[in-house]
C-alpha cells in the first residue's frame, strides 16, 4: 500500500510507497483529469502541487500487485 500526507496540503505532497519494485503514482483532479504522474522506485516521494488550484483530488497507486486510491485536499 501507501500513505499520503499531509492531508490537506498546501504545497508539497509526501508519499511513502510500502511495496518493492516500481510503482505509478498519479494524481487525478476531483474531474478525472489527470494532472501528475510518475512511475518510481523507492519508499518516499515528493509531489510539488504549489502551481494546483484548491480542491480535491485523488492519488492513485498502482504497482504490478496492487492498487489503491486516498483522497486529499490541497488548501
Amino acid at each position: 500500500g501507501f500513505r499520503v500526507y499531509p492531508n490537506p496540503a498546501t504545497d508539497v505532497l509526501s508519499v511513502e510507497v510500502i511495496s518493492s519494485g516500481e510503482v505509478e503514482i498519479v494524481l487525478y483532479s476531483i474531474s478525472g483529469m489527470r494532472v501528475y504522474s510518475a512511475f518510481v522506485r523507492g519508499t518516499h516521494h515528493k509531489i510539488d502541487i504549489s502551481e494546483l488550484p484548491e480542491g480535491v483530488y485523488f492519488v492513485r497507486f498502482r504497482s504490478k500487485t496492487r492498487s489503491a486510491i486516498k483522497k486529499i485536499i490541497k488548501r
